[in-house]
């Protein structure tokens, strides 16, 4: 009951060598407003930081983050990294899910997810990872996921699904403002489906799919239609879905199904997508491991109206917001680590050095508002740091940036 802060903290170094259910956070109460925010699941930088490593046929299920607290819930800022389950076995004994919420009204906003790998998965016993799942539970709840850059896959038969809502029962799911990549090549022979946003759910409820960048380039040599960019089981009740970006290049994908039919041109979904592209959208760096990596330089305009205000690094949407995590609209002009702000602020090997004149006073700040470090300095400032998004505050004068 009552409040739940689970908030800034690090979970990582694991190994377990035997059959294994891991949780990050498990979240199971029923307090009335619940957050986990800022946690780093894993690592940022050190691979298989949590690793269940015994190559089995023993169940080896991983929950970086399970919320089935009851209330009003918000999963936001998490970084989500660099994990690994080794077993054989197939299916829903070897699973990985970055986020999962199964209870509760929740909000879902800009969590960071890569590196989830099952290297022991085969052509014939596929296991699967997930980086966002929703199964709501109340009729009168709402779900909303927005802002959360998603990249996965490797070259495995391993069933990867970016974003995926299961059986919710919630009054209304909303998904707008996500990047998710898919990449890697399968091996030959395998058969195995992967999708970037994938809504099974045929029941009565109202569900808004609007402005996300879905890219699946994820190869395989031996079927077509194995990969897509969305998949839907359903329209029943109020069904919107237009506004996103689908780019599917990898050998065997395909843009979209609908009720389980392969549709290889918009509109994907009957009567939606009548803005929705089919384009490159330019990232950066597809693939990378950094918030940076999935900028766009495509254009990719969205839609305002959906409530979500701000983007991945905190910046305000312009009034002609762009798809995606990251808007390359509100950001135009403005480099990661060198701003045109009275000091300079360039990243380091481990963390950032920022240079002025004379004497300044110095606050940095996590992007949730947590103070992390307070001086006075002169001429100089320096501060270890992981990856993230942050705010730096000189003389008064703040600004965001990204690790």
């Amino acid at each position: 009951g009552g409040t739940t802060n689970i908030s800034s903290n690090k979970i990582g170094s694991f190994t377990t060598v035997n059959k294994t259910y891991f949780y990050g956070v498990w979240n199971n109460g029923t307090a009335a407003i619940s957050t986990v925010n800022n946690n780093i699941i894993g690592s940022t930088s050190t691979p298989n930081s949590i690793n269940l490593s015994y190559s089995s046929t023993l169940e080896q299920i991983i929950y970086a983050i399970r919320v089935n607290n009851s209330g009003i819930n918000t999963v936001n800022g998490n970084t989500i990294a660099n994990i690994v389950v080794g077993t054989t076995k197939m299916a829903d004994d070897a699973e990985i899910f970055g986020i999962r919420i199964n209870n509760g009204t929740s909000t879902v906003n800009g969590n960071l997810i890569y590196n989830l790998t099952t290297p022991n998965s085969t052509s014939t016993n596929q296991a699967v990872v997930m980086g966002i799942s929703i199964n709501g539970s109340t009729v009168s709840s709402t779900s909303t996921i927005s802002n959360n850059i998603i990249s996965l896959g490797d070259n495995t038969p391993t069933v990867y699904n970016g974003i995926q809502e299961g059986n919710p029962k919630a009054a209304t799911t909303s998904i707008c403002f996500n990047t998710v990549y898919i990449g890697g090549s399968q091996i030959a022979g395998s058969t195995t489906y992967s999708y970037c946003l994938r809504s099974s759910n045929a029941t009565t409820y109202d569900r808004i799919i609007k402005n996300n960048i879905l890219v699946c380039t994820r190869n395989n040599p031996s079927a077509s239609n194995m990969c897509f960019a969305l998949a839907t089981a359903g329209t029943v009740n109020s069904f919107v879905c237009d506004y996103n970006d689908y780019y599917a290049s990898g050998t065997g994908c395909t843009i979209g199904s609908y009720l389980w039919v392969n549709v290889p041109s918009l509109p994907i979904v009957p009567g939606n997508d009548a803005n929705s592209l089919v384009i490159n959208p330019g990232f950066a760096n597809a693939g990378g491991v950094n918030a940076a990596d999935y900028k766009t330089s495509a254009t990719l305009p969205a839609v305002t109206g959906t409530g979500i205000l701000v983007d991945y690094l905190g910046y305000t949407r312009p009034a002609t917001p762009s798809m995606g995590a990251i808007d390359a609209n509100g950001i135009a002009g403005l480099n990661d680590y060198q701003m045109v702000l009275p000091y300079h602020l360039i990243q380091t090997s481990r963390g950032i050095r920022v240079t002025f004149e004379g004497e300044a006073n110095v606050e940095l700040y996590s992007i949730s508002g947590q103070l992390i470090d307070k001086l006075k300095a002169t001429g100089s400032y320096s501060h270890n740091l992981d990856n993230g998004v942050f705010i730096i505050r000189i003389n008064g004068k703040a600004s965001k940036f990204i690790m």
